[in-house]
């Protein structure tokens, strides 16, 4: 800056000489150059001061805004860890060509899900369902009231969870099945239709109370999911194991970087289930799964096989596949179509096993009104051993009651 003012003084006597009627009075030129150089000098100090102040304000915003930024933080946490309460429900309008069934609306679903965020590791989950509306009356005289009343309350699932990072977890309780697709992804806001495919719940049951071991291991661009469990199996509940043998299961899938969603996976489970007579059966179930997604264009598929060994009569086996497609027409609306095979087993009472197999073809619209409510049309046609045909269909309306 003394090198400007002294630029200056130097450069004035020639600039003022130049200048008509701007030279200074004899006698006052000295004084005149003083006076200047004061102005200037007090000029500097009130452009560094306010330099300094700017500097001062400028680290206060953002120290400032690095708290407010930490404190919205903690009020986050503070949020996720409280009990969120959301679920699910739905109405249905069912038309069905089967006999004795006549068209009418079903209250199907409506579950309330609970979740807590304990700590950063710690975190619980439970789903209660209220199937079909169900009332129960305890009343002495309604003593028929739990062979013939309709609708099922049901615990659905309740596990703890503790997961010190992605790659391992442990969760204790009892949770679903971790088989395939549907019996994962399988909550009606967010599903295609309102009927579950046909061998869904047959080869692998629908929940296990047990320990699971489960994560996510990355490499490349590769993600492998995998869950490893054990339970009481099936028909066994926590306070009530059938036998002394465990069910034991895994499935592991693999997040491939291809198309906008690729999923290759596989599932397996063995069990021994004791029936009515007291008898064993061993029981083996496998599956393969696919899940791929490009642009409005979704596929996903599964099949699976179940393999019996009863201690005392022949082995048999049931099989199950469907393979679903759907196409986004807008970002609102999807179209899709949706082929099942089921074949299972059937015993007589002479004990002889004969096979039964279903088929379906299922197409289906859905219309998204909001992110959380769903509009939803599906027509199955179902042949029995290739002989009955079987019309169903559903209009029904989907909730999610979360944010």
């Amino acid at each position: 800056m003394r090198k400007w003012i002294l630029l200056i003084v130097a450069i004035h006597p020639a600039f003022a000489a130049s200048t008509p009627g701007a030279a200074p009075a004899p006698g006052n030129e000295e004084t005149d150059l003083k006076r200047r150089v004061l102005q200037l000098e007090q000029q500097t100090e009130a452009l560094k001061k306010s330099y300094d102040a700017f500097v001062e304000s400028t680290a206060k915003k953002i120290k400032d805004g690095a708290l407010a930024q930490e404190t919205a933080l903690d009020l986050e946490k503070q949020l996720h860890s409280k009990l969120q309460a959301t679920g699910y429900a739905d109405v249905e309008f069912r038309d069905s060509s089967a006999a004795g069934k006549y068209p009418g609306f079903r209250i199907h679903h409506f579950s309330l899900i609970l979740t807590k965020q304990i700590s950063e590791h710690w975190r619980s989950f439970a789903e209660i369902e209220y199937e079909d509306a169900p009332r129960v009356v305890f009343d002495p005289p309604d003593a028929t009231c739990p062979s013939e009343c309709s609708g099922q309350i049901f615990l659905e699932t309740m596990n703890i969870d503790y997961s010190p990072n992605d790659a391992i977890g442990l969760r204790f309780g009892r949770f679903f099945t971790p088989a395939g697709i549907w019996s994962i992804d399988h909550y009606p806001p967010f599903v295609a239709t309102q009927e579950r495919p046909l061998h869904i719940r047959h080869m692998f049951p629908q929940v296990i109370d047990g320990a699971l071991l489960h994560g996510t291991l990355p490499y490349n661009e590769v993600f492998l999911n995998y869950d490893v469990y054990v339970g009481n199996g099936e028909s066994s509940n926590g306070s009530r194991d059938n036998d002394s043998r465990k069910s034991r299961g895994l499935r592991v899938a693999a997040q491939l970087p291809w198309l906008t969603q690729f999923e290759l996976g596989t599932s397996a489970y063995a069990d021994t289930l004791i029936e009515a007579d007291g008898h064993e059966t061993r029981k083996l179930s496998t599956g393969l799964h696919t899940k791929a997604r490009r642009g409005p264009l979704a596929f996903q598929t599964e099949i699976a096989r179940a393999h019996f060994q009863p201690e005392n009569g022949a082995a048999h086996t049931a099989n199950g596949y469907y393979a679903q497609f759907s196409f986004d027409t807008s970002p609102a609306t999807a179209l899709g179509y949706r082929y099942e095979l089921f074949e299972d087993y059937k015993e007589d009472a002479k004990g002889d096993i004969t096979m039964t197999e279903k088929r379906r073809n299922t197409y289906f619209a859905n219309y998204r009104v909001h992110k959380n409510v769903v509009i939803k049309l599906e027509h199955h046609l179902t042949t029995k051993d290739g002989a009955q045909r079987e019309r169903l269909t559903i209009a029904s309306l989907a909730v999610y009651l979360g944010e």
